[in-house]
Formats: structure tokens, C-alpha cells, sequence
């Protein structure tokens, strides 16, 4: 039996009617969240405690090029072992290390996808223990005053989009690839 082909305006017909019913369904479901938003019944956000640093090793470390730091005497790298994901939370954290020709400093942090925001809950400089960051909020990771690293991190593979990577192991590829997936943050 011969298929015939569809003339060229039904094809389009088709195109044009899957195309609107995707950019209706696209409408609704943002709709839903902006409602979700200014529902004051529906369940605000509650970020859930943060485990204690994780142990870290300086070996294997996943460098991060920041923009005009080739010349820079300080490395950036993420302990890729320390990466945890909430996916109910939708907070990604991890061990961030920074090292210069004489000292070694660690950064327990995290992310946040859906509002494009980091917090640092602990630092620790080499041979010391982690202290805790008391006044430590969420912060843009955009802006005069933001670490450049959050950042790049959420855009090369931390996030997809507004959402959080699917695992540690897809975080770390995407990061070690250099071809971040994100480009819904900035």
C-alpha cells in the first residue's frame, strides 16, 4: 500500500497546531506557578538543614576558568565526591577550593536553580576545622557583590535551566565537558 504525502498546507496546518498547543500547555503551566506564588495558602519554600561539610580531597578537583584568570596565581576547582543534590529542595551543594602558591581554603556551599542564588554555609582554611558561616543567606549569584564562580558553575552544569542537574555524575560530565547546558540564568 502507497502513502500519499501530505500537501504542503496540511503539513503546515499540523506544524501550526502542535506548535500552539506546546506554547498553550508552556502558558498554563507558568500560569500554575505564578498562581502557586500569590496563593499565600500554597506551601512556601523551606530550605532543609544542611548536612555537615563533606570530607574533601584536593586531588581530582574540577577547575573552573574563571574569565581572565589564566594569569591569576589563585586555582578554583569543585571537590566533585562533596556534590549532594535535594531534589525536593532543588538546592545543590558541594565543597568549592581555592588554591594559591601558599594557602589552601575551602567553601561548603550551595545553589539554588529556580532563583539563581548561592549560599556559603562553611569555610575552612587547610588544617583547620570547617567553621560555620552564621549570617550566611542566599545571595544573587549575579551582581556587584557575588563571588563570579556560583555562577558559572550553575550555567556549566549544575542547573538545567531554573531546574537542578539530574545527578552528581551528569553535574561533574557536564562540568569536566566544558559545555554548560544552562543558559536560562543570565
Amino acid at each position: 500500500m502507497k502513502r500519499r504525502a501530505l500537501p504542503i498546507a496540511a503539513r503546515r496546518g499540523w506544524l501550526a497546531a502542535g506548535a500552539l498547543g506546546l506554547l498553550l500547555f508552556t502558558g498554563a503551566a507558568a500560569l500554575a506557578q505564578q498562581d502557586d506564588a500569590d496563593d499565600p495558602d500554597a506551601p512556601k519554600w523551606q530550605e532543609d538543614a544542611a548536612p555537615p561539610p563533606p570530607a574533601y580531597s584536593v586531588d581530582g578537583l574540577v577547575d573552573i576558568e574563571l574569565p581572565g584568570a589564566r594569569s591569576r596565581a589563585v586555582k578554583i576547582g569543585i571537590a566533585p565526591q562533596t556534590i549532594q543534590i535535594n531534589q525536593k529542595t532543588g538546592v545543590v551543594r558541594y565543597v568549592i577550593v581555592m588554591r594559591g602558591s601558599s594557602a589552601v581554603n575551602a567553601s561548603y556551599e550551595g545553589i539554588r536553580c529556580d532563583t539563581a542564588e548561592y549560599r556559603v554555609y562553611a569555610r575552612q582554611t587547610a588544617g583547620q576545622p570547617w567553621e560555620t558561616v552564621k549570617a550566611g543567606t542566599w545571595q544573587p549569584m549575579r551582581g556587584d557583590r557575588s563571588a563570579p564562580y556560583p555562577l558559572l558553575l550553575a550555567r556549566g552544569g549544575v542547573c538545567l535551566g531554573t531546574t537542578v542537574n539530574v545527578s552528581p555524575e551528569a553535574i561533574v560530565h557536564a562540568l569536566q565537558s566544558g559545555r554548560g547546558v544552562n543558559d536560562g540564568q543570565g
